[in-house]
């Protein structure tokens, strides 16, 4: 593996984005998330579940052009139903776009949901660049939905893409794997299929979730994400844009961060106690997903140094054999506490081996950049060591560089991977 790119490191100097201005959240709020996410990941496709299929989905608005069709829409939120308070009042009713092709190739209709990235606010980017060249050159329909907090559905006091809370990520999170399941049934009802996800940098972390909480085999393309958010908020080039000495004192000060959820956290990475979720056959949806806890674990996980960290350190796994940042350096010295409970709210609630994962892995194929300094992979478990089999691509660039260049080798996964299901599910019928 290469060493990781500059552009990278000089792209994220130049933006004024700073995340996560007002701290960790409040600990209520953390208290609803952790027992969802009991619910959320009690067995494969739950999400769809909980949605069931009566979300009234509302078409507003159609724009024909030469080759496409783009229809606005939206519907409130099942979150909101969930998890009341948490989410912002503007970010309570999810907005998409569908844009599928004037004329379907076949009687197939293959759609993908595209989640947004860090700062893809609004429609314009994912339509221009994905969804309508994948509904002319291949016949793919898309449905654009807007992340919460972001374009139509940021919240007034909120600037640019700054979330103001650690936990905002995670409602973002939750959010998008319910909005999901509410547009896949909607796509079923209306006869579109087979279906898939895709995003880029985050949203490929968002799709891969909402993927798992699908009880039937989809497409799965994502593109620039890996196993877990962890290391891009404590190890990647994003961490320079965190406050570092705020959370510090926030964590030092508020004591039920550690007494209430230090206890709680989970992480894959931590393979010598091996408590994670697993799926006896992850290709088969039926099976329920147990959580395995080790007693000697479990003891383990609870004990608190005096020093109020974690009864193992996460800083403990192997670093990058590069040569790092010295604004990474310096949280990790100087905010050793703040920096190792990030790194487990993160593995808690991201990282895919806490998930169940999707109901067919051969439905998946993977686009990573080797020299991603925003999406670093070294020292955790790699995507396909935690589902076997799967297709990963490589490019040799970096984050930036990746998105800019190869737009075109992600819509050929997405391509790829419908042509994947075709094969497997639709006998000779052709895409």
């Amino acid at each position: 593996m290469g060493s990781k790119s500059n552009l990278d490191r000089l792209y994220r100097t130049l933006l004024l984005s700073k995340f996560f201005v007002k701290g960790w959240g409040k600990v209520d709020h953390y208290e609803k998330l952790f027992n969802f996410r009991k619910v959320f990941i009690s067995k494969p496709g739950k999400a769809a579940e909980l949605v069931g299929n009566n979300y009234n989905v509302v078409l507003q608005k159609e724009e024909m052009s030469d080759h496409t069709i783009t229809i606005s829409g939206q519907f409130k939120s099942p979150f909101v139903d969930f998890l009341p308070g948490l989410l912002p009042e503007e970010a309570e009713i999810a907005t998409f776009q569908l844009v599928i092709p004037k004329k379907w190739k076949t009687n197939i209709k293959p759609v993908c949901i595209h989640m947004a990235g860090t700062g893809d606010h609004y429609f314009w980017k994912r339509r221009t660049f994905m969804a309508k060249p994948l509904a002319r050159e291949y016949g793919i329909g898309s449905i654009i939905l807007e992340n919460p907090y972001y374009g139509s559905r940021k919240p007034k006091y909120q600037t640019r893409s700054c979330l103001h809370n650690v936990s905002d990520i995670f409602v973002m999170g939750g959010c998008l794997a319910l909005e999901a399941a509410v547009l896949l049934n909607w796509c079923k009802t209306q006869g579109f299929g087979p279906l898939g996800l895709s995003g880029i940098s985050m949203g490929g972390y968002m799709a891969s979730i909402a993927a798992g909480a699908w009880p039937e085999p989809v497409v799965l393309v994502p593109c620039l994400s890996w196993t877990t958010a962890s290391t891009v908020f404590t190890k990647g080039v994003m961490s320079s844009a965190i406050n570092w000495k705020l959370l510090d004192t926030q964590y030092k000060s508020v004591s039920d961060y550690r007494e209430k959820f230090l206890s709680l956290l989970k992480s894959p990475e931590d393979a010598s106690e091996k408590v994670f979720l697993v799926c006896e056959n992850p290709k088969d949806s039926s099976v329920f997903c147990n959580q395995i806890e080790v007693e000697k674990a479990v003891e383990k996980r609870a004990s608190v140094f005096s020093t109020g960290l974690l009864g193992w350190n996460f800083l403990s796994i192997p670093t990058f054999s590069i040569r790092k940042s010295e604004s990474v350096i310096k949280h990790e010295k100087s905010y050793l506490e703040a920096t190792n409970f990030m790194r487990g709210l993160m593995d808690e609630f991201t990282h895919l081996g806490n998930f169940c994962p999707p109901a067919d892995l051969d439905m998946i194929i993977v686009v990573a950049a080797n020299r991603d300094a925003y999406v670093p992979r070294e020292g955790v478990k790699s995507l396909d060591e935690i589902w076997p089999g799967i297709e990963v691509r490589y490019v040799d660039t970096g984050h930036i560089g990746a998105y800019l260049k190869y737009h075109g080798l992600f819509k050929r996964a997405i391509f790829d991977a419908f042509e994947n299901y075709r094969k497997k599910y639709l006998l000779n019928k052709s895409v």
